[in-house]
């Protein structure tokens, strides 16, 4: 009979007391006939309604329902979620979630990540250190020589004070040359 009754409705009251009918149910029937009304779709139709009853709600609960999907993904699928979903937004956010992530890592899991200096800035530094010293022993070769040529009045021998600081000098870098061709050579 009432089956009857709502054949002959039209299309939109029908709507309306379908929509009232579910309204009166208690919410965990609620929960079974929706999730009984999805299992009977197909495949795409399934994902339409998914998609359009999420965007009705608010964001909080998409929130709270984004949250308990991901929960049962495998592992794999939350990374490509998670990598899709940052690569979605703006640099600034995509910034801004990067360092809150960092942020969450432990001290030792961050090293992990960033690891050590890349080669490449290694032999920088390395390049720098060696380039200051060689500088360095050039002027006082030079200092040396000048001062060996043209000595300065007075009692005091200048060649005696430069002498060590040029071999000093020399010394470190060729330490700095042989310690570092003697790392890369055993390094690899």
């Amino acid at each position: 009979m009432v089956s009857e009754v709502t054949r002959a409705l039209p299309a939109k009251d029908k709507r309306d007391v379908a929509a009232e009918t579910v309204r009166a149910l208690p919410n965990e029937v609620k929960k079974e006939f929706f999730a009984g009304a999805v299992q009977a779709l197909g495949g795409e139709d399934k994902k339409d309604v998914i998609v359009g009853t999420t965007e009705a709600l608010t964001t909080e609960v998409r929130k709270d329902v984004a949250a308990g999907a991901t929960q049962s993904l495998p592992h794999e699928v939350k990374k490509d979620l998670v990598v899709n979903a940052v690569r979605d937004l703006p640099e600034e956010d995509q910034k801004d979630v990067a360092g809150r992530t960092i942020q969450e890592l432990k001290p030792k899991d961050r090293l992990d990540v960033f690891g050590n200096p890349s080669q490449v800035v290694t032999d920088k530094i390395w390049l720098t250190i060696v380039r200051t010293f060689a500088a360095v022993l050039l002027v006082s070769a030079i200092a040396l020589l000048y001062i060996s040529i043209w000595p300065p009045p007075g009692d005091a021998n200048p060649t005696q004070v430069m002498l060590p600081v040029f071999t000093s000098i020399a010394g470190i870098l060729a330490g700095f040359i042989s310690g570092r061709a003697s790392a890369s050579g055993s390094g690899g």
